[in-house]
């Protein structure tokens, strides 16, 4: 069998892109694969493999009547791929493996989609988002049927905070691919976490979905790969994965840092997405459904969420109203009802049934489309000038993710989660130094929703000089702030927020090492138009030295293109030093010119 002519064609095939692909093997012929037990043949090194020796292994192994059913039951993708691209002798008749043709039965599926599920705030680890994918049976079918392919790392349960993110930045953690039913990913995350999603269908057909499934079937729960948070992650394997399948080199060109929101913005550029459906969470359908009521109405509705009492005048859009409240309830509270609040809801059932009320799903409209999202990483260059510390020019880079004067689109509304972002500055006496370095920057602002409570908090860990006052020009200083309280909605553009501030620090406008500043802040953040986005802060705060220290901060942001983002940004701040009889002000102005990378 091995002669040379076979040897040629061996040699040739070696070098097919998905040959490469069901090995996970980039083109240095390093895999992605940290399960050893996964290749026949042995390991040129820790991560790097001979694709032509595992192709020369894996078809004596199919050749072979003693080896062969073993071989095609543990890798049916590798034997389609092996059956179809060399003349050999053996049959290929995968019916001969039960539990694959079970497994095969039982995910059928007509179409593919990727599934984007939205940050879930409350949990740091997934206010990034997450992707899935859906397989899809046929039309006539119920979805319930549906499966979804997914990747996780695997976590340790009790890992504390400071472990977890030094595992997910620098490959501490593995992970595995997933298959699970589709009824249980709209469970835990609409029901559960509350998280909305939006579905993109990808243009692949039946066989090629079932190529895909086949080689799923080789490395799901078995085959572990490197974990890390930015860029080997959820998003990055789902793209891997479909790259088996795909026309295009999928991996060419991908960015360093690939999030899950990112994905349909990449797909699009090189495959057709064909639909966008979107699955509202439980605060957006009871919200609509409040929205749909008179104020008599409304007034009702918070009155009986608290007596848990049907009202004979209730009309059916308070009764529709109300049962989604309850589900949105027992999601928020993670347990049953107890016996007053399932009284409640069987008398609403019941009520409902008297009149005739139809088991309807809102029409809620997707506002927020993730595949038109601004790019997450921004190179920006600026120019700054304080009153008593001159001009500088600025070069900033923030590898991502989004903040408050950008375009929300695709993002949590008036959200900001970014960190690692440091800024050069480059002053008048021609030195060239760190100004600033924002270890990290989450915050958000949620809406005043009136039969929920949801409290705005703002949490940054930095280093920055401080302002020009004149006592403590130009010293660094390292500081944490930390902001919890309520915030309000006047209008669908605008929130407003108040709350306690505290801000432990090292030398913030002090000759003491350590500084602690405590007191308020308050905010606004709107979106006049839908280029663009205003925020105001102010802060008034008190330290231990009894220094008081006045703030405000007005950031006007504009997105005239994808590509570009303009901002500026004025600055005020007031220190009154328990040792000086005077207080001093400065101001400062900066301008900012960024690109979308």
């Amino acid at each position: 069998m091995l002669n040379s002519n076979f040897q040629d064609i061996l040699n040739k095939k070696a070098q097919n892109s998905t040959w490469a692909a069901l090995l996970h093997a980039d083109k240095n012929q390093r895999t992605k694969i940290r399960n050893q037990q996964f290749f026949i043949s042995k390991l040129k090194g820790k991560l790097t493999i001979s694709v032509r020796g595992e192709l020369e292994e894996s078809i004596k192994a199919f050749s072979n009547p003693k080896t062969h059913l073993q071989f095609i039951c543990r890798f049916p993708a590798r034997a389609v791929w092996i059956s179809k691209n060399f003349n050999l002798d053996t049959p290929l008749n995968l019916k001969s493996c039960p539990i694959l043709q079970q497994y095969l039965s039982d995910v059928k599926a007509e179409s593919i989609s990727y599934l984007f599920v939205g940050p879930y705030m409350a949990n740091p680890a997934s206010v990034m988002g997450h992707g899935v994918l859906r397989l899809r049976r046929k039309k006539n079918e119920h979805s319930i049927k549906d499966y979804t392919i997914g990747f996780a790392a695997n976590v340790d349960r009790g890992i504390n905070p400071l472990q977890y993110a030094y595992n997910g930045l620098f490959g501490g953690f593995f992970g595995r691919f997933s298959l699970t039913p589709f009824f249980n990913r709209i469970t835990e995350y609409l029901k559960i976490e509350n998280r909305p999603m939006w579905e993109y269908k990808l243009p692949f057909k039946e066989d090629q979905i079932r190529f895909m499934m086949l080689h799923l079937w080789e490395i799901r729960d078995q085959s572990l790969f490197q974990y890390y948070f930015f860029d080997e992650n959820c998003a990055y394997y789902l793209i891997d994965l479909l790259n088996l399948i795909s026309d295009k080199d999928l991996l060419e060109g991908l960015p360093l840092i690939v999030l899950p929101n990112r994905v349909p913005v990449y797909l699009r550029r090189h495959l057709e997405l064909e639909q966008n459906s979107y699955f509202p969470s439980y605060i957006e359908k009871t919200s609509f459904k409040y929205e749909l009521l008179s104020q008599e109405e409304k007034s009702r509705f918070l009155k009986a969420i608290k007596t848990k009492e049907v009202e004979n005048s209730f009309s059916g859009k308070e009764i529709n109203a109300l049962l989604e409240y309850l589900k949105l309830e027992r999601v928020i509270k993670n347990k049953n009802y107890g016996p007053k609040t399932e009284e409640f809801f069987n008398n609403l059932i019941q009520k409902k049934i008297e009149l005739g009320l139809p088991d309807e799903t809102p029409p809620i409209e997707n506002k927020s489309d993730p595949s038109k999202a601004h790019g997450i990483s921004r190179l920006s260059l600026g120019y700054e000038r304080t009153s008593s510390q001159g001009s500088e020019t600025l070069f900033r880079l923030r590898p991502f993710l989004h903040e408050f004067t950008e375009i929300d689109e695709g993002y949590v509304d008036n959200s900001e989660i970014y960190l690692l972002t440091p800024v050069l500055g480059y002053t008048e006496n021609k030195n060239l130094r760190l100004s600033k370095f924002t270890f990290i920057s989450f915050n958000h602002i949620p809406p005043k929703i009136d039969f929920l409570s949801m409290n705005a908090f703002k949490l940054s860990l930095k280093m920055e000089r401080a302002s020009g006052l004149s006592r403590y020009q130009g010293q660094k200083s390292w500081e944490f702030n930390l902001m919890y309280g309520l915030s309000y909605s006047p209008s669908e553009k605008t929130r407003v927020y108040l709350g306690p501030k505290i801000t432990p620090s090292l030398k913030r406008y002090s000759d003491n090492k350590f500084n602690a500043f405590g007191g308020l802040e308050a905010g606004l953040i709107s979106a006049p138009t839908k280029r663009s986005k205003v925020t105001v802060f102010f802060n008034g705060n008190i330290n231990q030295h009894q220094d008081l220290l006045y703030s405000s901060d007005l950031r006007i942001g504009v997105t005239p293109f994808k590509s570009i983002h303009i901002e500026a940004r004025h600055k005020w701040t007031y220190l009154k030093s328990a040792f000086f009889s005077n207080g001093e002000t400065d101001n400062s102005s900066m301008l900012l010119l960024s690109y979308y990378l």
